[in-house]
């Protein structure tokens, strides 16, 4: 999320602390992957537990709220996000929400089957 955003009770859009307008959210759905890249993954690696990760329904209602403060582009981003068990919920749930981009950085492993 924008972390040094507040909202401007005037217009109702996110600010940085610069002033800029904050218009672009990057969602990591996941800190796993399923690549043991040498460049990205340490060795013994510890992740998040599912019950630590937002629901599907807690990243979707935030998401919406920034979207109606100002945010019109959406990178959904991992580690690699297709292996949440969630991730079509979640990508189908930010493409049904209008005046939105949405991206998908991912290594591609899964999209084959995803397509399905």
């Amino acid at each position: 999320m924008v972390i040094a955003a507040r909202a401007n009770p005037d217009s109702k859009i996110l600010l940085d602390q610069h002033g800029r307008r904050a218009r672009k959210l990057r969602i990591s759905l996941t800190e796993a992957c399923n690549l043991r890249c040498v460049y990205c993954m340490p060795e013994h690696a510890k992740f998040a537990s599912p019950s630590e990760l937002l629901t599907p329904e807690e990243l979707l209602r935030i998401t919406r709220e920034l979207v109606s403060l100002g945010v019109d582009s959406i990178r959904i981003t991992g580690g690699e996000p297709t292996v949440r068990p969630e991730f079509l919920k979640i990508a189908q749930g930010l493409c049904e929400i209008e005046g939105v981009s949405v991206g998908l950085t991912t290594n591609g492993m899964h999209l084959s089957e995803l397509a399905r």
